[in-house]
């Protein structure tokens, strides 16, 4: 199965994909998942027949597993999941699309590590936040590589959802932003990281409290 861009949203390509899906099916699995990835990329619509679909995702997820040795075709369909979930506007979908993505938060590979962390960082945060240790999974991404992506997604979360931080896991952030701000020759990085460590600093000190989404600008980027 080739994506055409042309037949984006049809039901012509959703039966191909079905069909490509199956367990018996001829297509190259890698083939199968580049287009689907594209199609779910680029077919960003709520209430479609791809997103809210639950029965597609079991389908996918199948289709990961019957393939999981690939790496490359594994990363995909995490990309996949997440980018379904995060258009998914059904709990028991959003929800099972987490629940396969938390399956490879450890994987060996670190590409696969670091699409499932930032999925979940980005799309799925007030799931992982419902967890009772939300924060050392949280934590521990900053530990995936590339750090410049990594830390730059820790960020975002920390600014979204500062105000369910303690001031104990505050503190125990603050030392690896100022480690990477000593290190890092880009300036984006250097002026962010500074207005973080600085704000950081001030709110466990007590001086201030931190409000969600005001640590860089008002939107949060």
């Amino acid at each position: 199965m080739k994506y055409i861009s042309k037949e984006l949203g049809t039901q012509k390509q959703y039966q191909e994909l079905l069909a490509c899906l199956d367990e018996n099916s001829p297509c190259n699995p890698r083939d199968t998942a580049e287009t689907m990835l594209k199609i779910v990329c680029n077919y960003r619509i709520r209430n479609s027949a791809y997103a809210d679909n639950l029965e597609l995702f079991k389908l996918v997820a199948a289709f990961a597993e019957r393939h999981i040795a690939d790496e490359e075709i594994l990363w995909r369909c995490v990309r996949i999941m997440g980018e379904l979930g995060s258009l998914s506007d059904k709990k028991r979908s959003k929800k099972y699309c987490y629940q396969f993505l938390s399956r490879f938060r450890s994987h060996s590979n670190k590409r696969v590590r670091f699409m499932v962390s930032w999925q979940i960082l980005h799309y799925f945060d007030d799931l992982l936040l419902a967890e009772p240790d939300w924060f050392d999974y949280a934590f521990s991404t900053l530990a995936i590589t590339p750090a410049n992506d990594t830390y730059h997604s820790f960020s975002l979360f920390l600014d979204w959802h500062v105000d369910v931080f303690s001031r104990e896991q505050l503190a125990a952030v603050l030392p690896k932003y100022e480690k990477f701000l000593s290190k890092t020759k880009y300036q984006y990085y250097q002026k962010r990281y500074t207005t973080l460590v600085r704000a950081l600093k001030q709110h466990i000190a007590g001086e201030t409290v931190l409000q969600p989404r005001k640590i860089f600008n008002e939107d949060g980027e």
